[in-house]
């Protein structure tokens, strides 16, 4: 007959002299279970009377004294000197009823394929009254049972409470030892059971007194130890995600366990006076791999296999909690799952296009200059009939405006109703519509300086000039392309760099005649027509679907964009030579150098006195003190700032708003006497240039930045660089003790931007890429 017991039961305890002999005498008037029963007390270097306790009960139980390792540690210590066939555990402050092993040990023996069993428990209080009939009813639990499926709702939350928990011995490996991170010894234990085996609740009543006071490590204490608790819980919780593809949960197991996640590290920050991207940041070192786990992910969900799909998102998240595209796929699966239609956004209104009715060919005019020059007029006579596909808009902000107009007609010889189309704007002028005017335009008719805005398109005066331009809008083939940004979804969006960007490159593929759709990551696995798909991408992947031609247009977080990445584009564009020699290497799709640019129609020299400060910058916080100001700070100059979270990291005198829009950050940047510039370590370290850059230079700032590769190469003496904190006071005084120079060099700066850096130049790059591969695919 074997030696060794029954049951192992670890009982840890630490300063329960009140309770851990009602704990060990419920233990010692166990029913028979069918075999001996050994008692291990871990005693985790008590400091009240439950030593003196403990040595009371002799050899009916073993001690074991430590030095303070905590709940874990005590339990892994217990785990570690158990020799039963079944392991109970037992908290040192709760008590078993009489019957618990007997009907465990039981189930146990009826079921080789079980592996751990549970059950309810009574609350009660300290002085052993009962506080409610059912733990699992007070804290809405219910008992699931089985192991995919138990281990799916394992996933949102633990429901054994450590003192019903009775498991085979035989899954100890697995179980045993529980790493730091694994929160709790029930749930921890709960999980690794549950991989493995099945488990059930007990048959019959409640098998433990569950004892609620002020220093139970779950019931009791204050909200903040609560959001301490919850933030021990982070670290399982990412660890779960990255263990559903082996069990097979459910989607719906999936679902609640990213809106659990979601609810944890909330109330954890909340508690904790955190955010939720300190409490649960991403890990970029595994970017690569939660590239590939994204990508099966789309692969199943366009196959069919929902569940999968789901699966292999929730494994991303183990990585990156807030991955847009992943959350956006779980989303999508439930409702495909449970047969209901996705969630329609709300789209907003595409930017301002206030010639709809105007022809393929837009040129713009200034009534004061055709009302002087009447042979402006003459010349797009003899360029354009009424039939051509070319429309001249006019903008008349008054009645005064209309009777100039109608007089320079009438001096060219052009008849308003019978000559080439006129379209005359009839609106007091506005932001809005002056930008939209300026985007829209193929040309721009004046013999003379246009306004600043305009001074991205090209200026004609002769008829001949005139139908070249409109001869190459004219043979243009319409495309659809889509513009995949990184903004999760439109709510919010507008706060996105990225979607500034993309509306401007859409403005300029709409002006050419294309049909852009700009797509946040909800949107992003939609079905709508694409002949040409384009990543801008940021923080989320996009996978690509075969069809369209579909490019990647690097342009923020290159730690993230990987070669298998790469790999599944037609081409890819680096707004970064150096980086984009790094992923030559790592992928076989075409490579090239596509920096970021500008839009002059929103970004020109406007200066307003308002807004004029002797040192400027524009950008958030991020929650660190950036590099510029840090450098800066402190100051005596009339530094201002513009940017959410500054307010505790400097002087709240310097901060002079939260956000500015794009009208405003112009004027802010040309009246600024020095517009100071940094770039995030990646960025700067991996050669991409920031966009405040472009927009800065653009309005003719006197622009100072950290240097980055290839900065001078583009824009040499336009731009004061600085390297070290010492250099970027010098440069700030340098540049505001003589402001002329600093000016001329902002005017260099504008001039370098407009033969080069407007997004106009970047959509003759991309559509030149487009035709060459859209030629290769049809000789194929």
């Amino acid at each position: 007959m074997s030696s060794l017991p029954r049951v192992s039961v670890v009982v840890a305890t630490y300063n329960h002299e009140r309770f851990i002999a009602s704990t060990i005498d419920s233990v010692l008037a166990q029913e028979d279970c069918g075999g001996a029963v050994e008692v291990i007390v871990i005693d985790d270097e008590s400091t009240d009377g439950t030593p003196a306790v403990l040595a009371s009960y002799g050899d009916r139980i073993r001690v074991v004294r430590q030095a303070n390792q905590g709940h874990l540690g005590a339990f892994n210590r217990g785990l570690a000197e158990a020799r039963g066939t079944y392991i109970a555990l037992l908290d040192g402050d709760d008590e078993w009823v009489p019957d618990k092993l007997r009907r465990q040990v039981a189930m146990l023996d009826a079921d080789p394929g079980l592996g751990l069993v549970y059950g309810d428990a009574v609350l009660i209080d300290a002085e052993g009254r009962e506080i409610h009939p059912s733990y699992q009813a007070y804290n809405g639990v219910p008992f699931p049972a089985g192991q995919a499926s138990a281990f799916g709702f394992l996933m949102a939350q633990n429901f054994a409470q450590t003192s019903t928990i009775l498991f085979r011995a035989a899954l100890r490996e697995h179980v045993h030892p529980i790493p730091d991170w694994g929160r709790a010894q029930d749930w921890w234990t709960t999980l690794q059971v549950a991989r493995r085996a099945a488990i059930a609740p007990t048959t019959g009543s409640h098998v433990t007194r569950y004892r609620k006071h002020e220093s139970n490590i779950s019931l009791g204490g204050d909200e903040r130890r609560a959001a301490q608790l919850r933030a021990r819980e982070i670290e399982l919780r990412r660890w779960l995600f990255a263990q559903a593809r082996e069990v097979g949960v459910s989607i719906e197991d999936v679902v609640r366990a990213v809106r659990a996640f979601g609810f944890c590290v909330a109330k954890a920050a909340q508690g904790l006076g955190s955010t939720v991207v300190e409490l649960a940041p991403d890990r970029p070192e595994h970017a690569g791999a939660a590239n590939e786990l994204l990508a099966a992910a789309v692969h199943a969900e366009r196959r069919g296999d929902l569940a999968g799909a789901a699966r292999d998102a929730l494994a991303v998240l183990a990585d990156f909690p807030r991955d847009a595209h992943a959350l956006a796929l779980i989303d999508r699966c439930a409702h495909r799952a449970a047969g209901q239609p996705p969630a329609v956004l709300p789209r907003p209104a595409d930017s301002a296009w206030p010639l709809e009715d105007a022809r393929a060919f837009v040129t713009l005019a200034f009534v004061d200059e055709l009302a002087a020059r009447p042979e402006l007029l003459t010349a797009y006579a003899d360029a354009f009939g009424p039939d051509d596909d070319a429309t001249l808009a006019v903008l008349l902000p008054d009645d005064a405006a209309v009777a100039a107009l109608l007089s320079a007609l009438e001096a060219a010889g052009v008849s308003a109703e019978h000559g080439p189309d006129l379209l005359a704007l009839q609106h007091a002028p506005s932001e809005e519509l002056e930008a939209a005017l300026a985007r829209q335009a193929h040309a721009v008719l004046s013999a003379g300086p246009v306004p600043a805005r305009c001074e991205g398109r090209p200026r004609v005066a002769d008829a001949d000039a005139l139908r070249t331009l409109a001869a190459a809008r004219w043979g243009v083939e319409a495309l659809d392309v889509a513009i995949k940004l990184c903004p999760p979804a439109w709510d919010g969006a507008e706060h996105w760099g990225d979607t500034h960007f993309a509306r401007a490159l859409a403005d300029e593929l709409r002006r050419r005649g294309h049909r852009p759709r700009l797509e946040v990551v909800r949107e992003w696995d939609d079905d709508a027509p694409a002949d040409v798909a384009l990543h801008l991408r940021g923080l989320w992947q996009y996978v690509p679907k075969p069809g369209p031609v579909n490019l990647l247009w690097v342009i923020s977080h290159p730690e993230l964009v990987s070669g298998p990445e790469c790999d599944r584009y037609d081409h890819v564009f680096v707004a970064s030579a150096p980086d984009a020699q790094r992923l030559a290497a790592l992928t076989s799709t075409p490579v090239s150098v596509l920096d970021q640019a500008t839009d002059p129609a929103a970004f020109f020299p406007q200066r307003d006195d308002a807004l004029a400060h002797e040192v400027t910058f524009v950008g958030n916080s991020r929650g660190v003190k950036r590099r510029a100001l840090a450098a800066l700070l402190p100051t005596e100059r009339d530094l201002a700032v513009w940017g959410k979270d500054w307010e505790t990291l400097i002087d709240a005198r310097h901060v002079v708003g939260r956000y500015l829009p794009n009208d405003q950050v112009r004027r802010a940047y040309a009246s600024g006497g020095v517009v100071l510039n940094d770039h995030w370590d990646d960025m700067r370290e991996q050669g991409y240039i920031s966009n405040r850059v472009y927009d800065a230079l653009a309005a003719g700032a006197v622009l100072l930045t950290d240097d980055v590769p290839g900065l001078r190469e583009r824009f040499g003496d336009a731009i004061a660089t600085y390297a070290t904190d010492a250099q970027l006071r010098a440069e700030v005084d340098r540049l505001l003790e003589d402001p002329d120079a600093a000016r001329a060099a902002g005017h260099r700066g504008r001039a370098l931007i407009l033969a080069g850096h407007t997004f106009s130049h970047r959509v003759d790059a991309i559509l030149d890429r487009v035709a060459g591969l859209r030629a290769v695919a049809l000789a194929a």
